[in-house]
């Protein structure tokens, strides 16, 4: 009986992730915006008044800090319209209510960032995918999806996975493939993954 219900905890976790992922691109981006909105009214609401004097014991950078890196996160992954929204709504409590986060502040330098984000996205997407072999698979860097991706023609055994996992490779069953993000560290993962299965 355990078995069946934890078999339908799985499965029930993986048809909510589907439809997630079947979502529009235009949806996802609202729930995103609305979820981001409520965190930033409550913490310039705390703000200001920490700034008025009514909220006390509150250190107002650290509620600066924690907005800041939540639009960041947005800005990294080049989302120009969620980060610009975040931006007006942050300038409009500046005018209505205490100055909540200042002009000055690289906050306000987040929208350039995702910009930088969104044209290096757009362009890497134009790139064609590059592969190599390596010992019992391949390799791809693929571009448009800003991934570092290991294909195994056989299932690794057990102490192959250890080490993938190790160097923060996780399995994608939807590509069939070992990946992670597409950057410095994962080529350098890469290397010692190739160094371990040449050595085995």
């Amino acid at each position: 009986m355990m078995e069946f219900s934890d078999w339908r905890e799985r499965a029930l976790k993986a048809i909510a992730k589907k439809k997630e992922d079947n979502k529009p691109q235009s949806v996802k981006n609202s729930e995103n915006w609305e979820r981001l909105r409520n965190d930033i009214i409550s913490s310039a609401a705390t703000i200001h008044g920490i700034n008025t004097g009514i909220e006390r014991g509150y250190s107002k950078a650290l509620f600066v800090s924690n907005i800041y890196q939540k639009v960041e996160t947005y800005a990294k992954h080049g989302n120009v319209e969620i980060v610009s929204a975040a931006i007006e709504e942050i300038r409009k409590f500046n005018e209505t209510m205490s100055v909540v986060i200042t002009e000055r502040h690289k906050f306000f330098k987040l929208l350039e960032m995702a910009e930088n984000a969104k044209a290096a996205k757009e362009s890497n997407s134009e790139r064609e995918n590059s592969e190599i072999t390596i010992p019992g698979g391949k390799v791809v860097q693929n571009w448009k999806e800003n991934r570092l991706q290991i294909i195994f023609d056989n299932k690794p055994d057990y102490d192959t996975i250890r080490e993938l996992k190790k160097w923060g490779f996780k399995w994608a069953p939807s590509v069939a493939a070992w990946q992670r993000f597409n950057n410095n560290n994962s080529i350098f993962a890469l290397k010692q993954i190739i160094k371990y299965l040449k050595e085995k």
